[in-house]
This record gives structure tokens, C-alpha cells and sequence, in this order.
């Protein structure tokens, strides 16, 4: 057991209180990031459909986590920290988007509420809905949402880029899609 015997002690001890958590999770994605981008060195090789993502999460670490991942598998991602800012990213038509990966529960739009809106100007674009909560909770919403799946929280970047991989791989030019 550490205990404080000085003034500098207890100081140290105030300024990492409540911090601690954050670097602990910050050192941890480093070391996850750097084995990925080693594994993929190996692996990206073998991949074949390569993406503009849409990245939307209002949770820094997870959308931070998440970009790295995507990126090391050799997709371009734009980053939005919400469903507005996404509006507008897409309302600039910088970018032609094939697929959005959101997080459905936000401040402001929530995730199936700004897809909704999207995919009126990008019909054929590709969504992946991420959260936390249980699917069901808005299976009604994603219902009316063609060619999206689901990604529970936490999430593995393995499972992140299977997830995009099979989504890129979907023909959107089949006469019914999925929904």
C-alpha cells in the first residue's frame, strides 16, 4: 500500500486523481494501435474493397479508436462528432460516402435520426449503427434503414473492419434491398 507522507505526495496523488482511468486508456489504445498496425501489414494485403467512411461518434476516445482502425485497414474516414456536424460534411459533397458508422445514442440527432436525413441526397450508402444498448432498443428506427447493421459496444478493430468489409461488399444495385 502507497501512503502520502508529504505535501507533495498528496499533490501528486489530487493531480492524478480522476486521470488516472484516461491514461491508463489512452497508454492501452497506443499499444492496441500499434499491434493492429502491425497485424495489418500482414493482413491489409488480402483486403480488397476499400472505403469513404463517415465516421460519426460523440465519444472522443471511441471515435478516435475506431478512425485508427479503419485507417489502418486502408480506408479514408472523415470524422463528424455528431449527427449535425455530419449533415453538414455531407451537405458540402466533398466527399462521395460508401458507408456511415454512427453511434445511435447522441446529444442533439441521434444516429438512426441523421441517417434518416442522409440518405435521402445518398441512398446507396452503406450504415453501420454502433452502441452500447441492445439492438432492439431501436430496431424500428434501423428497420426503415436499408443496407444497415449493428455493431455492439465495445467492439474489437477485427470486428469493426469485418463489419465494413461485408458491408462493402453488399450490391446495392439489387432490386429490394435489406431492411
Amino acid at each position: 500500500m502507497v501512503s502520502l507522507n508529504n505535501l507533495e505526495d498528496l499533490s501528486l496523488h489530487t493531480a492524478l486523481r480522476g486521470r488516472v482511468p484516461d491514461l491508463i486508456s489512452s497508454f492501452l489504445m497506443e499499444i492496441v494501435v500499434k499491434v493492429a498496425k502491425r497485424k495489418s501489414q500482414i493482413t491489409t494485403m488480402g483486403h480488397k474493397a476499400k472505403g469513404v467512411i463517415l465516421l460519426v461518434e460523440d465519444d472522443t476516445t471511441v471515435r478516435t479508436f475506431a478512425s485508427r482502425a479503419l485507417k489502418l485497414h486502408g480506408h479514408k474516414v472523415i470524422e463528424a462528432a455528431s449527427g449535425e456536424e455530419a449533415l453538414k460534411i455531407i451537405d458540402q459533397k466533398h466527399h462521395e460516402f460508401d458507408i456511415f458508422v454512427t453511434d445511435v445514442i447522441m446529444k442533439g440527432l441521434d444516429g438512426p435520426s441523421w441517417v434518416t436525413r442522409a440518405i435521402e441526397d445518398c441512398p446507396d450508402t452503406k450504415v453501420i449503427f454502433m452502441s452500447g444498448y441492445a439492438e432492439d432498443s431501436f430496431d424500428i428506427k434501423k428497420s426503415r434503414i436499408p443496407y444497415s447493421e449493428f455493431l455492439a459496444k465495445p467492439f474489437s478493430l477485427n470486428q469493426l473492419a469485418e463489419i465494413v468489409e461485408q458491408q462493402l461488399a453488399l450490391d446495392t444495385e439489387q432490386p429490394n434491398p435489406p431492411v
